[in-house]
């Protein structure tokens, strides 16, 4: 075969390899697509190059219960037809960044409980004396910007003015002044007499004779936890 053969054949050699080379990379042979979900990123890599497939990280998708670079999703979907060389497209998880306490000192409870629940943080109250208002937030642990693990925070809210107040002596007065004294203080009042009235009776002038607290006592009023008074008149 002499050189002018050869030059002519070769666009004929070369258009037959381009086509054979062509048709072995985009023509219609498929493979099933491998099933890489729950895997770690590096084994999925690895399979999908022995594949000849071409991974292609598509997203990052936040998730506490998975370890950090798991395969959540991809697609096409596991044994779907896909050609060799084709991208296969995959979510990877990855770690919620980490959630600080947050300042709750000097919130309400209820205020503190919103908070709380917007950055699904779980708490633990507990109420102590104290002058501060009542269910106001006056402590809690860990302090504010601590990196939180899966542990409630404590919080420490206000039980309410604490003061105590010293019991009158009620003995010579009228029962009804006494009475509407009472009422503007959370009291459970209880009259009684030393002997048996008739139904007619009417007490309005009977004057206490003994009562219960004894005073000079020392009384913390809590409108949440009325006191028991026992008063005796005659």
């Amino acid at each position: 075969m002499n050189i002018k053969t050869v030059l002519w054949l070769m666009p004929f050699i070369g258009f037959t390899s381009g086509y054979l080379l062509s048709h072995r990379l985009f023509g219609d042979h498929t493979i099933a697509a491998p099933s890489v979900v729950g895997l770690p990123l590096d084994q999925a890599v690895h399979i999908l190059s022995n594949a000849q497939l071409n991974p292609r990280i598509l997203a990052h998708k936040q998730d506490p219960t998975l370890a950090e670079n798991t395969i959540v999703s991809q697609s096409p979907a596991p044994g779907m037809n896909i050609k060799p060389h084709q991208s296969l497209f995959l979510v990877v998880s990855k770690k919620p960044a980490p959630v600080s306490a947050p300042n709750l000192v000097g919130s309400s409870q209820e205020h503190a409980n919103y908070e709380l629940q917007k950055l699904g943080i779980q708490a633990q109250w507990y109420e102590i004396p104290s002058a501060y208002p009542h269910k106001q937030c006056i402590a809690q642990f860990p302090k504010a910007g601590t990196p939180l693990d899966r542990k409630p925070m404590i919080l420490y809210s206000a039980s309410g003015n604490s003061k105590p107040y010293i019991w009158p002596d009620f003995s010579g007065y009228r029962i009804n002044d006494v009475i509407e004294f009472l009422s503007m203080h959370p009291c459970n009042i209880n009259v009684s007499h030393p002997v048996i009235v008739p139904d007619s009776h009417n007490c309005q002038d009977c004057l206490v004779v003994a009562q219960d607290p004894d005073a000079g006592s020392l009384i913390q009023l809590d409108e949440r936890s009325p006191i028991s008074v026992e008063l005796h008149v005659q």
